[in-house]
């Protein structure tokens, strides 16, 4: 009888045990020395300018975080693996930092952001969303995205046809997820301020010949062409040389990645798209160059303001609710949140951010109003 009690005994303290083990090691990661953060950018390939200024952005936040004590006391690390902007690319990213167990993944870029989506939603892990313009916040519960929408992007295109009195578009958009979510916002803007888009092409991403696409849009003898395009430069110099009086809108990639100021000449009285701190003159303008020292202050830093205001936004988060399984949920009840690139609410799974049309007249960017 006694030999059964003590087995009896045994066995719950080994069930008791088993538990605790459970929730401790499934809780807020509580033992852990760092935070990790998985990272997924293209930081080779035609988007490899985009890649390279958001994660210059991630890492000056972490450098400063890392420098006041961490985050609850823990210092940040960051898992950089390059996307290359390419699906399948996305998927070896995702896998090999899976093996890393990090507690947030970041992705960015549509093209490889899509498909990888559900494969972080099966792991558990909370998904950052930026620099994407496809929908994915919508199909998967667990993520949240911080980056300017589609929509922010179309709204402030029209605003500045709207002001120009331009309303016969032509459209050449790439076709891949970010061209299509681009695309259909604008389309959306556009009929709801009388705007006529009158031809739509699109071309393939890798092309070098925009010609036969641009021909027909030109053939149908549009105000102004808008190019929907993660690499625009060429597309703009190949318009420029079959139409050199077309008016030129493009999306905000150019700004954001500092190539207006790449490529001067080809962006000269382009129309684009801006936030606050890639305009002379703003308080933000001014307040990221003094912040990051040494920045040529011709830098847009669009993307590197992103960046660094998302990882900030992440300690925000963590600092509120040390727990990453509940990182979602308190993602959307932070409230304001002051960024180096503006003020934001974070009160949705969903934080854009304002835009404002600009021309690239003089080589400087100007806010047209």
């Amino acid at each position: 009888m006694k030999n059964k009690i003590f087995i009896w005994i045994g066995v719950i303290v080994v069930i008791f045990v088993v538990v605790l083990v459970v929730i401790l090691s499934s809780g807020n990661n509580s033992n852990a020395k760092t935070i990790k953060i998985g990272v997924s950018a293209a930081m080779t390939g035609s988007a490899a300018y985009i890649g390279e200024s958001y994660t210059t952005g991630l890492k000056a936040a972490q450098q400063e975080i890392n420098a006041q004590g961490g985050i609850n006391g823990k210092p940040v690390e960051l898992l950089i693996e390059d996307n290359k902007n390419d699906a399948q690319e996305g998927i070896t990213v995702f896998r090999k930092l899976e093996l890393q167990k990090p507690d947030l993944f970041i992705t960015t870029m549509s093209t490889p952001s899509v498909p990888v989506s559900p494969l972080v939603q099966q792991s558990g892990i909370p998904l950052f969303v930026s620099v994407v313009f496809a929908d994915i916040v919508s199909k998967n519960e667990n993520s949240i995205s911080f980056f300017p929408t589609p929509n922010n992007d179309a709204h402030a295109t029209v605003q500045d046809m709207v002001i120009n009195h331009v309303n016969k578009i032509g459209v050449l958009y790439l076709n891949s997820e970010y061209g299509q979510a681009g695309l259909a916002s604008f389309l959306k803007e556009a009929a709801q301020n009388n705007i006529s888009v009158i031809s739509q092409e699109a071309f393939l991403n890798g092309v070098t010949d925009y010609s036969t696409p641009l021909a027909k849009v030109l053939a149908t003898k549009p105000q102004a062409v808008y190019i929907i395009a993660v690499a625009s430069t060429p597309v703009i110099k190949q318009v420029k040389v079959m139409n050199s009086s077309v008016v030129i809108y493009t999306n905000l990639l150019p700004v954001f990645g500092n190539l207006v100021n790449q490529d001067k000449s080809t962006f000269e009285g382009v129309h684009l798209t801006a936030s606050p701190v890639s305009i002379p003159g703003t308080a933000e303008y001014n307040q990221i160059r003094n912040q990051l020292k040494g920045v040529d202050p011709a830098n847009t830093l669009g993307y590197t303001a992103i960046g660094y205001d998302n990882l900030y936004s992440i300690k925000a988060v963590l600092t509120k609710d040390p727990n990453v399984k509940n990182f979602v949920q308190t993602f959307s009840q932070i409230g304001p949140f002051g960024g180096i690139g503006g003020s934001f609410v974070l009160d949705s799974r969903d934080v854009g951010m304002v835009l404002y049309p600009v021309i690239f007249k003089n080589g400087v960017i100007q806010e047209v109003k």
